[in-house]
């Protein structure tokens, strides 16, 4: 014997473009990611500067040609340590050079960190441009009933109406504690027909309750 299941639907307008975000930028890593890359270029310039401080091949002669002379230079103070790790991570380089072992092999670990970071960001952040974003502002009934931008109704003494006015289900009464409140002449409708162009005009402002199968015959 042939049988269809029947509900109740929602009738909403079809998921819309997202408008561009000027931090789009920012969305091929969360914030953790961010934070931790941060921790991590301040540790490495720490690092650089302490292993170039105690490195004796790291400390050169002055520029001025001084013969013997009693202080030695050294290019890797606190300022020249972070525009060294800061132009690594953008791929610019610097014109501070690591001499001593222990400061290239430091360094050599960062461009390394680096290398995969910058890879990985332009890799995501080409998958987000071309993946277009959709707005979806509900999903089910609760989502709608927890809301109060989009408002939603029925036919008005229709069988969709009955179901929320009879329901025990606390999210079902909030439901038609709406529909039958103070906005109830604009939200419950005469006719499916009425819901549906109220649908479309209302420009995702309004949301219709209405048989499953009424939905798939529009």
């Amino acid at each position: 014997m042939p049988w269809l299941n029947l509900g109740i639907s929602i009738l909403y307008v079809k998921p819309r473009a997202a408008p561009p975000s000027l931090l789009a930028f920012l969305d091929p890593f969360t914030t953790d990611v961010y934070i931790c890359t941060l921790l991590v270029f301040v540790l490495v310039t720490i690092i650089i500067y302490v292993l170039a401080r105690f490195s004796p091949n790291q400390w050169e002669e002055p520029d001025n040609c001084i013969k013997d002379p009693e202080e030695y230079t050294n290019q890797y103070n606190f300022l020249n340590s972070f525009w060294f790790v800061l132009g690594a991570l953008m791929q610019q380089g610097s014109d501070v050079e690591p001499l001593s072992l222990c400061v290239r092999f430091a360094a050599g670990m960062w461009f390394f960190f680096a290398l995969i970071m910058i890879a990985s960001y332009t890799a995501n952040l080409a998958a987000f441009l071309t993946v277009e974003t959709l707005e979806r502002p509900i999903e089910s009934v609760e989502e709608l009933a927890a809301q109060d931008e989009i408002w939603y109704g029925a036919m008005d003494q229709g069988s969709t109406a009955g179901f929320f006015e009879n329901s025990n289900n606390d999210v079902y009464q909030k439901v038609w504690a709406f529909m039958d409140g103070i906005h109830k002449s604009e939200v419950m409708l005469s006719g499916n027909m009425e819901g549906v162009e109220k649908v479309e005009g209302s420009n995702g402002k309004y949301a219709f309750f209405m048989e499953s199968a009424s939905i798939q015959y529009l």
